[in-house]
């Protein structure tokens, strides 16, 4: 194994699967790597110090960013991609060999691949994306790009329309109220809660169709996440699918940039899951 390292940053970030992730993937190409966590606790500039100070004495190589600092790092980071300028956002930072940081953001194509992998995703799926974050915003530009038709619902209906209208250039997208839901061919959750909440950002049972697919950006570890388990309440038990894919798919493109061979998400992901599972029943 070279002495290169990588992190995720994130606060918190003890849960994080990444690290197993990208050990499968490095295993995959029968490398090592060293893959850590770091952020728990930490405040901006402790972070900024700390983030500056592992690629230029620590013999930093990449990195994966997380909450909350995916917006504090695409303003560190001049030298940007397309997806990171459009969301306004970093996740995935890359040294060149010129010893210069890129920015990257990894999250749309993470979403979009799994939607596809999942046969959810094709020109002129009509979506209804809950929520109107920065969750939202790093993925919007990869779905309309597919070819997808987009309603946003958010609580706070300003956000939602500002957020339509950042994006009305790259697709079809617009801003709707509860009693606007039309039939969906997906519905996509994207509203963060912390572990134990119950809470979704719907009242209305009108999204439920026979044929409405349901994916939460959330994942948990173990059972269902607060969305899932309120779908499931609606009688729509098959047609859902947590975050974890996209996890593992936006975790491939990183690991691409960062070494130029595009690992086999899919192996990973049933790895993954194997790994969740055994851990549940050991328990």
């Amino acid at each position: 194994m070279s002495s290169d390292r990588y992190l995720v940053w994130g606060n918190p970030v003890s849960h994080s699967l990444s690290p197993r992730i990208h050990e499968i993937f490095a295993a995959q190409r029968g490398e090592r790597i060293d893959y850590r966590r770091r952020g728990d606790g930490m405040d901006v500039d402790t972070f900024v110090h700390a983030l500056q100070n592992f690629f230029a004495n620590e013999g930093g190589k990449g990195s994966n960013v997380t909450s909350p600092f995916k917006n504090i790092v695409y303003e560190l980071i001049a030298n940007r991609s397309e997806s990171c300028e459009i969301a306004q956002a970093c996740n995935t930072v890359i040294k060149k060999a010129d010893g210069s940081l890129y920015a990257e953001n990894t999250d749309g194509y993470g979403l979009s691949t799994d939607l596809k992998s999942l046969g959810w995703l094709q020109a002129n799926t009509k979506i209804l994306i809950l929520g109107a974050g920065g969750a939202v915003t790093g993925v919007l530009f990869h779905l309309l790009k597919e070819g997808a038709q987009i309603d946003i619902f958010n609580r706070t209906r300003a956000r939602a329309q500002e957020v339509a209208k950042r994006f009305a250039k790259f697709g079809s997208v617009q801003a709707v109220n509860e009693y606007d839901f039309n039939d969906y061919d997906l519905v996509i959750n994207a509203v963060a809660y912390k572990s134990g909440d119950s809470s979704v950002n719907l009242r209305t049972t009108r999204i439920v169709n026979p044929n409405t697919k349901f994916y939460d950006m959330q994942y948990t570890a173990v059972g269902k996440t607060p969305f899932l388990q309120f779908v499931e309440q609606l009688g729509v038990v098959n047609n859902q699918a947590n975050g974890l894919g996209m996890l593992v798919c936006q975790a491939a493109l990183s690991h691409y940039y960062w070494f130029g061979i595009m690992p086999d998400a899919q192996a990973c992901l049933a790895q993954i899951r194997q790994e969740l599972s055994q851990a549940a029943s050991a328990q």
